[in-house]
């Protein structure tokens, strides 16, 4: 079983606990228990549950109560002075708080509710505070000072202060944290680009610029809603340590601290965290693994001239967004944006393994002349994305983009190892008159780029510039807008493109491509993998591959061209080995400009008859491919022959006498090469043409038993001195003999023939 099948039943099973729990805790009213110098009053009235009472110290108005729950329709007010900036309440009964109703506070004052047992928001759970609110199942309250304000009853007495909270105490076993809501939620645009923005739903909500925070055992919004417009958001799911709260004038940021037993946050069912607003707030989720499901959705982008805020996901093990649900058209999404001046801020996901499937999206989009924000990704292990929505089709996607005069925002991923499969993509872009960003890619093990979706769409790293509907002709075509595509740079031992896969920086436009750069120890794109700098019109980007290997296969192609007026781009691969097989291609093409250039400087080349490289224009001049090879020294295969002259009479053993039945037996090669270096050709093949039924085993076994005396003499060789005719017609060279019946063999004078 995978680690994310493995986290959904812990997050099931916790969900259903916790309705199960739910018709016990719901009975139970506001009860004070009774441990505070001043204790706490509860006045009912009707639907209404006045509070008032509790210690008050400086600014830190204290409640304790033994049981903390408000029923639909119900209202806790409490009723504090105006003088007070904080309404710290702990529950210290043993039992879990539901809030399904409204919590009330006078003035600004800020909310804090400690309940280490857990706390369950209901549908109908509503907030109406001037302040920030802190929902907690840590087991106390830490303050500046070092005091301690404890939910446990043998911690008690307490002891109240004037101090700020800095921190709070979380057992080993803190309690579940739950949101629920009718998850209804949608972007109001959210078909076309997303640009109005904003989350429907109810939920707890603060003022504009104050923070909403929850810190606990494990955290689940099952259709739940979080909002704080312009403000914070925090979520921390930790144990066993302290938690530390860094005040801010709107509330607080919190970290891990002291902690060291992190838990599990997930959002399902259309649970969402909405921070947009004129000005885009902030939000942070840290836990150890963390999941966004079934359409749940981060909002923080700004709707008008601010700057949006950014959002930070830290896990120690993993994060995790799955797309649609089978019965909405509903994605997991993260977007980070801007509407208008302001410039979109950064999206920064920091774990061990990150993985977006079935259509889900990180986005950071620009709509404005602000620039879009940056996505970056570290997780030391992998990040994968997997196919795209079964109802939408949108891909699962790490996307900046703008889609008006900013620019678009960068995406960095650093990893062990980036798996793109089935339709995924990781991009920058502009759909607008801006231009990209850059794509950058750093994975210690691998990269894989491979497939395609169900209709062909294939797997992407890209950084492109397409044409979008809202563009004029005039705005295409006007020389001082800037709408080039950015570059990519990836960094891996081992870079994989196949079945479709695509590396490619693009420009749709009048616009330059942008440049690749590759850094591998191999790059194998096999099955119609592609990596391409590619523009309609502009210059082709330029392509830089650097590795020990490169192997194209299956109708593989590397590319940098331009389609229209432009020059093709230049490529340059520098590798120990580069095939091309199986109908590859490295091309550096033009229409009518001039034909790119390739250089490739290699240690060994292998191009299969049906495989090319081309530099070459249509209606302009062709580019030059240069293919070098520096390891190999021209003058290395050199031998030095001697100036003297050699007699040949210093060579020879012995003569041929004539007439003496000698033979004279010139010995070949056998078909082996005259050097180990040379290359055996096919005319020099080598054939045994001995019969081997000559030499039988018993023979070879009996050589060695030969005297030295049983040798016959060698019989000497004689020059051949005539010639005769044999019976049958036959010429035969002779020695001396019988002169009757041989010719002495006459040279002739020269020119007698």
């Amino acid at each position: 079983m995978c680690d994310h099948q493995r986290l959904g039943k812990r997050w099931t099973f916790g969900l259903i606990s916790g309705i199960l729990a739910m018709p016990t805790i719901a009975n139970a009213q506001i009860v004070p228990d009774g441990t505070l110098p001043n204790n706490s009053i509860v006045r009912p009235k009707g639907e209404l549950q006045q509070i008032t009472g509790g210690t008050q110290a400086g600014g830190n108005l204290f409640h304790s109560f033994d049981r903390f729950n408000v029923r639909m329709g119900e209202t806790a007010w409490f009723d504090n002075a105006l003088s007070v900036e904080n309404v710290i309440t702990r529950i210290t009964g043993g039992q879990i708080s539901s809030i399904d109703g409204l919590i009330r506070v006078n003035s600004t004052a800020n909310l804090i509710l400690v309940n280490p047992n857990g706390i369950v928001f209901g549908e109908n759970a509503r907030l109406d505070i001037g302040g920030s609110f802190l929902g907690s199942t840590a087991d106390s309250l830490v303050f500046e000072d070092g005091s301690i304000f404890s939910a446990k009853v043998e911690d008690r007495p307490p002891l109240l202060t004037i101090s700020v909270p800095i921190g709070l105490q979380l057992g080993s076993q803190p309690g579940t944290i739950q949101v629920r809501g009718t998850g209804n939620l949608q972007f109001f645009d959210r078909e076309i680009t997303f640009a109005t923005g904003g989350i429907s739903g109810e939920g707890l909500t603060v003022p504009p610029g104050r923070t909403l925070a929850l810190v606990g055992g494990n955290l689940e919004l099952v259709g739940g809603t979080l909002r704080s417009i312009g403000g914070r958001v925090e979520l921390a799911s930790f144990g066993d340590g302290i938690a530390r709260l860094n005040p801010t004038p709107n509330g607080w940021t919190i970290d891990p601290g002291t902690t060291r037993d992190l838990r599990d946050i997930s959002l399902s069912a259309a649970s969402g965290l909405d921070t947009g607003g004129p000005a885009g707030g902030a939000m942070q989720l840290q836990g150890r693994n963390i999941l966004l499901d079934n359409g749940s959705i981060l909002f923080a982008r700004a709707l008008s001239e601010g700057s949006s805020g950014a959002v930070a996901i830290s896990a120690s093990e993993s994060v995790e967004l799955q797309g649609s649900n089978p019965f909405d058209a509903n994605e997991s999404i993260v977007i980070v944006g801007t509407l208008g001046a302001g410039n979109g801020s950064d999206v920064t996901i920091t774990a061990a393994r990150l993985r977006l499937q079935e259509g889900a999206l990180i986005s950071a989009p620009s709509f404005g002349t602000g620039n879009a924000g940056n996505i970056t990704v570290n997780a030391a292990e992998a990040v994968e994305l997997i196919g795209n929505s079964p109802t939408t089709r949108r891909a699962s996607s790490l996307l900046a983009s703008t889609f008006s005069s900013g620019k678009g925002g960068n995406v960095t991923v650093n990893t062990g190892r980036l798996s793109i499969r089935d339709g995924a993509t990781v991009q920058s872009a502009t759909f607008g008159t801006g231009p990209a960003g850059e794509v950058t890619v750093n994975a210690t093990r691998s990269i894989e780029v491979v497939g395609t979706d169900p209709e062909g769409t294939p797997s992407r790293i890209l950084a492109d510039t397409s044409i979008s509907d809202n563009l004029s002709e005039d705005l295409l075509n006007d020389p001082s807008v800037n709408r080039d595509s950015g570059n990519l740079f990836l960094s891996t031992p081992f870079l994989r493109i196949a079945e479709g896969g695509d590396v490619t920086v693009a420009n749709d436009g009048p616009g330059n491509a942008g440049n690749i750069r590759v850094e591998a120890g191999r790059i194998l794109l096999e099955h119609e993998g592609k990596l391409a700098a590619s523009t309609a019109s502009g210059i082709g980007g330029n392509v830089d591959l650097q590795a020990e290997s490169v192997v194209l296969r299956g109708g593989s192609e590397i590319a940098a061209e331009s389609g229209g007026t432009g020059n093709g781009g230049n490529l340059t691969l520098a590798t120990s080995t580069l095939a091309l097989l199986e109908n590859s291609r490295i091309t550096a093409n033009a229409f009518k400009g001039l034909g790119g250039n390739i250089q490739i400087n290699t240690q060994g080349i292998f191009i299969a008859p049906n495989s090319v490289i081309t530099a070459s224009s249509q209606l302009g001049v062709d580019g030059i491919v240069e293919i070098n090879n520096p390891a190999v020294d021209p003058a290395s295969g050199l031998i030095e022959l001697t100036s003297e002259v050699t007699d040949p009479t210093d060579r020879i053993v012995s003569s041929c006498g004539a007439a003496e039945d000698n033979s004279f037996v010139i010995t070949g090669r056998g078909g082996l090469a005259a050097t180990p270096t040379e290359i055996l050709q096919h005319e020099t093949v080598w054939e045994d043409l001995r019969n081997l039924i000559e030499f039988p085993e018993e023979e070879a076994e009996s050589v060695s038993s030969f005297a030295p005396s049983s040798i016959e003499p060698r019989r000497e060789l004689v020059e051949a001195t005539g010639w005769r005719v044999r019976e049958d017609g036959v010429v035969e060279l002779v020695a001396r003999g019988d002169r009757s019946r041989y010719l002495e063999a006459k040279i002739p004078p020269c020119g007698t023939f």
